[in-house]
């Protein structure tokens, strides 16, 4: 009977070992950079709906009225937000897309009445939603921090 070697057996292995390792380390490389695209192209569909929204309040912020694009803008970051952010955010959004509306009401209520007291009365309304959106920015980028925020550092 012939006597196995086993020193030459354990050589004869650690090649295979060592491909089998190079193997896994690739692996879970290609893992991890899929797994940090799709984390960037997350924050990228976010901070889209995170401009859309900031562009409508500017608008409005700017002018005290609620044009088409300020409209278009805050409904698109609405329709992509659902899918994107937890009930927190839509439901802020949803806040902000009532004060456009009541503001354009507002607006519209103004051209029309002639009674002093009746103005005064839609001006303070109005005056309250626009403090509404201009608290947009001290209060929706806290809202979208924890989903925007990219824990993991990109080499």
């Amino acid at each position: 009977m012939a006597e196995t070697n086993w020193y030459l057996e354990g050589v004869k292995l650690l090649p295979t070992t060592i491909i089998g390792l190079i193997a896994v380390y690739i692996a879970f490389a290609q893992w991890r950079t899929a797994h940090q695209k799709v984390v960037l192209d997350l924050f990228d569909r976010r901070m889209k709906v995170y401009e859309k929204a900031a562009a409508a309040a500017i608008s409005v912020i700017r002018s005290a009225r609620v044009d088409n694009d300020a409209s278009w803008n805050l409904r698109e970051a609405m329709r992509d937000a659902r899918f994107l952010f937890g009930d927190d955010v839509t439901s802020y959004l949803d806040n902000l897309n009532q004060a456009f509306v009541d503001i354009d009401q507002y607006n519209s209520e103004l051209n029309v009445l002639q009674s002093e007291p009746e103005r005064i009365e839609v001006l303070r309304k109005k005056r309250e939603k626009m403090e509404f959106v201009h608290k947009f920015y001290p209060t929706f980028p806290d809202l979208c921090y924890q989903y925007m925020r990219m824990d993991q550092k990109l080499k």
